[in-house]
């Protein structure tokens, strides 16, 4: 098999195992932090492991290279090259269908970073609270990208600005576009892999859950704070992007925000990455 073909289904055979390893043992306790790195770990170790060779330490273990010898050993063929070139063959085909997936994902998210350039650039930079906003005078439901804030601060009371620029700062101070943007690479690279939709979806949501869990941390009643995102829930956000104040599923992020914390002794059960 060609060795770039298999360092590709070893990559996506990972990410699979991680995510469902996610799923079972992590997705159901409030360790938003560890969560975070748990899932951007995944994506790089996957993409770094099938880079390791353990050849040479097998070849220093005598009872491995017997067993390797005398029951893992194939028998010998030898492969001629095809005397023509048949550009619509199978493997040229999927090949085909491969880079066209990834294209038309690519130059998606290429359009949106020129949406969100654009709407930098017709926004006015502000000072709301002391803190630097791009202000736009359309409605919008606010995002953040990076290190800007994108809000339209006539649509909100004061309060409900307080809790907008804590919910975003949150994702402006810990990157999470970072996480973002690469969450979308991997489905770019990898979209036949559906594993890859799901792991985007839990990096997404588990962001959210960070950034809920400092707008409680900051002081502001749960009650108030879950209603005004009910009351945003009917939005359509113009930037799928950007880290919106307002995402789905919303019901999840409620349920997560009234859910009592996990005691600190279950961080325990993430030593099980180890074996995986």
């Amino acid at each position: 098999m060609n060795v770039t073909l298999m360092y590709f289904f070893k990559v996506n055979i990972a990410i699979a195992l991680f995510y469902l390893f996610y799923r079972l043992f992590f997705a159901g306790d409030t360790f938003w932090k560890t969560r975070r790195y748990y899932l951007l770990s995944s994506i790089l170790i996957s993409f770094a492991y099938p880079l390791l060779s353990i050849e040479n330490w097998l070849d220093k273990q005598e009872s491995v290279k017997a067993i390797v010898v005398n029951y893992a050993t194939l028998p010998e063929f030898t492969i001629r090259p095809e005397q023509q070139t048949n550009w619509f063959s199978v493997e040229n085909i999927l090949l085909a269908i491969y880079g066209l997936g990834s294209l038309v994902l690519f130059v998606r998210l290429f359009v949106q970073l020129i949406s969100i350039l654009r709407i930098r650039l017709q926004g006015k930079r502000q000072v709301i609270q002391g803190i630097f906003i791009i202000a736009l005078e359309k409605e919008i439901t606010p995002f953040s990208f990076f290190n800007a804030v994108f809000m339209n601060p006539a649509l909100h009371n004061e309060h409900e600005t307080q809790q907008i620029l804590a919910h975003e700062l949150t994702h402006v101070r810990q990157g999470h576009s970072f996480d973002v943007l690469l969450s979308e690479m991997l489905s770019i690279l990898f979209w036949f892999n559906p594993a890859t939709w799901l792991l985007k979806r839990e990096i997404r949501q588990n962001l959210e859950f960070l950034a809920d869990d400092k707008v409680i941390e900051s002081g502001f009643d749960s009650k108030v704070y879950q209603y005004h995102l009910l009351q945003l829930s009917y939005q359509t956000p113009e930037i799928k992007l950007g880290n919106r104040f307002n995402v789905s599923p919303l019901k999840k992020r409620i349920i997560m925000m009234n859910q009592q914390k996990t005691r600190k002794a279950a961080l325990l059960k993430y030593s099980l990455i180890v074996p995986l």
